[in-house]
């Protein structure tokens, strides 16, 4: 029995390995490019009870096979703890991207994320709907994403864990000059968490990207190299 139960992270893990390898071939005549993503977030609490809370997160982007900083993305939130599992939030967002010319989007984003467990598993769902403006267009396109995430603990403690998560997007309207209704993006992640303290987690892996390329026969891969460091206070 206890044989059977130290088997179930590597045979999640080679299900998800075995997934992205199958869809490759059918990707094989679309863009490539390698990348790093790192991200830094901190949560801290903003009144006595901790309901009320305060999200910073950092991001830069390095693209064309790791040799230009692509964009920063700069991401402030404020959040409410409306249950055990369920809060809510108001965000707004900025990323100046570099690559190939200088372009400003400003976001506005509303959030909802609810936490639950999956037998020893502990799973995350996210929703958010974004209001993206760009220096471009005068404009507002409309985004939905979905994200499931989910940790599975490795080891004697709950130290390690196996991490992955799915995120689909949606354009949700047409923007003249920009984006146009339907399938924008899906982002495929696995890794290796490591909780350092009761405030820290660290998170490395790959990042399967797949874009739809507006205009293009091609669409695009990236296979991402990600890096978070979590902080919640």
């Amino acid at each position: 029995m206890t044989c059977a139960v130290n088997l179930k992270p590597a045979v999640i893990l080679s299900l998800l390995v075995c997934l992205v390898c199958g869809w490759m071939p059918a990707w094989a005549d679309n863009e490539h490019d390698a990348q790093v993503w790192q991200l830094l977030q901190l949560t801290v609490p903003l009144n006595e009870d901790k309901k009320l809370k305060g999200y910073l997160e950092l991001q830069p982007r390095f693209t064309d096979n790791v040799t230009d900083l692509e964009q920063i993305q700069t991401r402030f939130a404020l959040g409410y703890q409306a249950t055990e599992k369920l809060s809510v939030w108001q965000g707004y967002m900025i990323v100046p991207e570099f690559d190939p010319n200088l372009e400003l989007e400003n976001r506005l984003y509303q959030q909802l994320n609810y936490e639950t467990k999956l037998g020893k598993a502990d799973i995350n769902h996210r929703v958010r709907l974004e209001q993206r403006f760009f220096d471009s267009n005068s404009g507002v396109s409309l985004r939905d994403r979905y994200q499931v995430k989910g940790y599975y603990p490795v080891g004697k403690t709950d130290k390690w864990s196996l991490v992955g998560y799915d995120e689909i997007f949606f354009h949700l309207n047409n923007l003249a000059s920009g984006p146009t209704q339907g399938f924008d993006q899906n982002r495929l992640f696995m890794g290796l968490a490591r909780q350092m303290n009761k405030q820290t987690r660290l998170e490395g892996g790959y990042l399967l990207q797949y874009s739809n390329v507006q205009g293009s026969p091609d669409n695009r891969i990236n296979h991402i190299l990600m890096m978070t460091l979590n902080i919640s206070l």
